[in-house]
C-alpha cells in the first residue's frame, strides 16, 4: 500500500521539480532600473521615416561594455517588431531573440545563443514599429493635408522609437540618419553632416554625433517643414552659429519673435557658463505643449492652421 502511494506520488514529484527548474531558468523581470551587468557606450540609429504611412522602420546599432556576462541582455523596447537581433564581439557574431519580456513598461529581453565575453560588443537590432498619435516617442500628425513626425520621448518614451537602455543615468552619444521622401526636410539633436539622394525617391540625412545624452532628450523633426534660420555670433565662440526657427509648412514667420529674442539669452547662458553651443533649433509642434531638448528647443505653444 505505501509502496503503491510512493510509485503515484513520483511522477508529481518530477514535474514538480522540472516546472521549478523552468522558473529558476527564466530570469527575473526588473521592475525598477535596469542592472549595470550591460551598459550603452553609443548609439548608431538608422530610421525610415515616412509620417504619411502608418509605421516606420529602423536599424539600431548600440555599442556595449558587458560588465557581467549572461546569456540575455535586458534593454527596453515597447511596441517595436524586430525581424533580427544579434550581438557581435571580437568578429564573432551571436544571434539574439528578442523578447518584450514586460509589454507594459517596455522592459526587453535578448536572449542569447551563446554566452558572451566581457568588454565591448555591439547589439544590432532591426525593426519596425507603427507611429504614436499622441505625443509618445515617433509620432505622427497631419496639417493641411500634409504629414509630419515629431517626438516626444520624455519621460520613457524613447523605448517607442528605438531599442535602447532607456534610463537618464545612461548618458550616451547619438549619430542618426533618416532616410525620408524626398521634399521633406529633417531636423536632429546634432548638425547635418551631408543628404545624400536615394532609390525610390527617398534622400538620406545623416546628421554629425552628437555631444552624450540620455535617451529621452533624442529629438527629431520630419516633413515639409519651415525652417527659418539666423546667425547669432557670442563672445565664447569664434564663429557665430545657426539658431533655427521649425514649423509646420507655412508657418515659420510666426517663429520672428522667438528668432529675434532668444539668441540674447542663449549668449548670455554661454558667457555664463563659458561653454559654446552649436546649432540650436526652435520647433513648434501641433500636438506638443512644451519641452527642452539638447540644441532643439520646443515652445509652449502649438501650430494651428
Amino acid at each position: 500500500m505505501r509502496f503503491s502511494m510512493i510509485r503515484r506520488l513520483i511522477p508529481a514529484a518530477l514535474l514538480l521539480c522540472c516546472a521549478n527548474a523552468a522558473l529558476a531558468a527564466e530570469p527575473a523581470v526588473p521592475r525598477g532600473q535596469l542592472s549595470d551587468a550591460v551598459q550603452p557606450a553609443s548609439y548608431d540609429l538608422f530610421l525610415t521615416v515616412d509620417p504619411a504611412q502608418e509605421r516606420f522602420s529602423g536599424v539600431t546599432t548600440i555599442t556595449v561594455d558587458i560588465k557581467t556576462p549572461q546569456p540575455f541582455i535586458w534593454l527596453h523596447g515597447l511596441g517595436l517588431s524586430v525581424s533580427e537581433a544579434t550581438i557581435t564581439q571580437g568578429g564573432k557574431t551571436i544571434k539574439a531573440r528578442y523578447t518584450e519580456a514586460e509589454p507594459v513598461t517596455g522592459v526587453a529581453r535578448l536572449d542569447l545563443a551563446s554566452m558572451p565575453a566581457a568588454g565591448a560588443a555591439t547589439i544590432r537590432i532591426a525593426y519596425t514599429a507603427p507611429y504614436r498619435e499622441g505625443a509618445e516617442g515617433l509620432y505622427r500628425t497631419e496639417v493641411a493635408g500634409k504629414w509630419y513626425g515629431f517626438t516626444q520621448m520624455e519621460p520613457i518614451d524613447g523605448r517607442r522609437m528605438f531599442p535602447s537602455f532607456d534610463e537618464p543615468r545612461f548618458k550616451t552619444p547619438f549619430t542618426v540618419s533618416v532616410s525620408t521622401p524626398t521634399g521633406n526636410k529633417v531636423v536632429a539633436n546634432a548638425p547635418l553632416a551631408k543628404t545624400t539622394p536615394q532609390n525610390h525617391g527617398m534622400t538620406l540625412f545623416s546628421f554629425a554625433p552628437t555631444k552624450p545624452l540620455p535617451t529621452y532628450l533624442v529629438a527629431l523633426a520630419v516633413g515639409p517643414l519651415d525652417i527659418v534660420e539666423e546667425l547669432f555670433p557670442s563672445a565664447v565662440r569664434k564663429t557665430a552659429v545657426p539658431f533655427r526657427g521649425v514649423a509646420t509648412e507655412g508657418q515659420g514667420s510666426r517663429l520672428a519673435y522667438a528668432l529675434q529674442h532668444t539668441p540674447k539669452h542663449v549668449a548670455l547662458l554661454e558667457d555664463y557658463f563659458g561653454i559654446p553651443t552649436h546649432t540650436k533649433s526652435w520647433t513648434s509642434s501641433p500636438r506638443r505643449k512644451w519641452a527642452a531638448r539638447w540644441r532643439t528647443l520646443v515652445p509652449s505653444f502649438t501650430t494651428t492652421t
